[in-house]
């Protein structure tokens, strides 16, 4: 005698289920948290290693090379008249934390704008208020700080924000602000301020030091030449390479640091699976006499076999689905935790 699939599903797998929705419940419940942690960690991971790479192309700008290091600025105009160079200009680059917004950091650029006009990928001031070269350097204090920053803190032009510098909180002064809209494609969310080059270096301490002068080239095929000119100017620590090789290195940093999270968010998988297999296990043992009762009816070894794999595929299903859903809320949370982590390294 051969019972319908189906009826010997809805009998064996559903009638189950609703007996044992908790047990049910738990089996979804382990797979989803073991694939929303990956989710989550996948997504954290992704956003993280974005973020820095586009505030590399926000600092870096649209320069084909960049000289870095510990930089007497006196070597600026050397590198601006080098053989090949079409332009430069000079950078200071620094992290402040926040202390008002514990875990917050802005990635502070000293700008020239004297001579960064042909690198820019952000303009400072908006359509409230336009850029005013007298205020900008005129003020020590004063700030230019991204626009989606400012909206998520409920800051304005005008208002005071502090910086820990060297261990120590200085206030400044919201000037303007940079709308990151305009600004290089995905870099939105990149947490920059910027100010006048002379200032930063004042407060930084870095008087007369650059961290890096950023370079066009005449003829980007003569990029090789033009980088061992340089090189005969730079002191022998400098690096000078294009900002997508520093990118590479930021990557390559960060690589073990993010495929620890990965091997985690794994294990957590393989965990939720291996409650899935208990469960199928203890379940069997448990319907030893519903599955000699079909036996006897003449289900063959195959079908109860295949009940017993759609029922945990069925719970897989449901968890995956789950899980999906869960890690993008979870990423939500953790994407923060990661990309401060990330910033730290």
């Amino acid at each position: 005698m051969r019972f319908p699939y189906l009826l010997l599903f809805r009998w064996h797998v559903v009638r189950h289920a609703r007996r044992h929705w908790v047990l049910a419940g738990l089996n979804v419940l382990a797979v989803g948290l073991g694939v929303a942690v990956f989710v989550a960690i996948q997504i954290a991971n992704g956003s993280a290693a974005r973020a820095f790479e586009a505030g590399v192309d926000v600092v870096a700008g649209k320069a084909q090379l960049e000289v870095r290091g510990n930089l007497d600025d006196s070597i600026f105009p050397a590198i601006q008249h080098a053989a090949g160079v079409r332009a430069a200009t000079p950078l200071i680059e620094e992290l402040a934390t926040l202390p008002d917004y514990p875990g917050e950091y802005l990635r502070v650029l000293g700008v020239d704008v004297f001579t960064n006009e042909p690198f820019r990928t952000f303009e400072i001031g908006g359509e409230s208020e336009k850029f005013d070269l007298d205020r900008w350097l005129s003020n020590p204090q004063g700030i230019a700080l991204s626009d989606e920053f400012a909206k998520a803190h409920g800051l304005r032009v005008g208002d005071a924000v502090r910086l820990m510098i060297d261990s120590r909180a200085r206030e400044f002064t919201i000037l303007f602000l940079i709308p990151m809209r305009n600004a290089v494609a995905g870099a939105s969310g990149v947490p920059i301020a910027a100010m006048d080059i002379g200032w930063a270096q004042e407060a930084f301490a870095m008087r007369g030091k650059l961290s890096s002068v950023q370079v066009l080239l005449d003829d980007p095929a003569q990029a090789e030449a033009v980088r061992q000119r340089l090189a005969a100017l730079a002191p022998p620590d400098a690096d000078i390479e294009g900002p997508r090789a520093r990118s590479l290195q930021i990557e390559k940093m960060l690589g073990a640091f993010q495929l620890n999270l990965t091997a985690m968010s794994l294990v957590s998988l393989l965990v939720g699976t291996f409650l899935i297999y208990n469960t199928m296990f203890a379940s069997a043992a448990r319907r030893r006499v519903e599955v000699g009762i079909l036996r006897s009816l003449g289900v063959t070894r195959m079908e109860v076999r295949t009940l017993f794999l759609a029922e945990a595929l069925i719970f897989g299903v449901l968890g995956i689905l789950a899980g999906i859903a869960g890690g993008v809320a979870l990423a939500e949370g953790l994407t923060g935790s990661v990309a401060r982590t990330v910033s730290s390294l």
